[in-house]
């Protein structure tokens, strides 16, 4: 399946005076075809667009082993779910085993975990604002 460019997602997503939003079934369609590849927003958008709740799931459970904390927060608010402080604590190791510390230190203080926080905070540079991850 060809995905489409942004204007024509919207479209399909949403439709607007002339079209009608995709069905269910077509937004699942373009939902897995964006999953696979590796586009998992855009995938997740058109499952929650479709109410494919087994989709959002999926993705949430590969935010969590890829350490995306921004995707899996998308992933509950889609499923109407709090998030959870063991799956925070998940993804918050993944994510600091790849390098993405401001993803680890996000899940570490949402899960609560003081001392996991401190020790992230420990390692971003002090002064560091524009969001990029660091390697040790």
């Amino acid at each position: 399946m060809r995905l489409p460019n942004p204007l024509k997602k919207g479209l399909i997503l949403y439709g607007d005076q002339t079209h009608e939003p995709a069905s269910p079934e077509r937004l699942v369609e373009y939902g897995t075809a964006y999953e696979s590849e590796g586009r998992d927003s855009n995938a997740l958008e058109c499952f929650w667009q479709a109410g494919f709740t087994e989709g959002i799931q999926r993705i949430a459970l590969r935010a969590i082993e890829e350490g995306d904390f921004f995707l899996y927060r998308q992933a509950m608010v889609y499923m109407e779910r709090a998030m959870v402080a063991d799956e925070l604590l998940a993804l918050s190791r993944n994510a600091e085993e790849r390098g993405k510390l401001s993803f680890a230190l996000a899940a570490a203080r949402e899960a609560g975990d003081g001392k996991r926080t401190a020790a992230l905070e420990a390692k971003i540079p002090k002064g560091d604002t524009d969001g990029e991850d660091h390697k040790e």
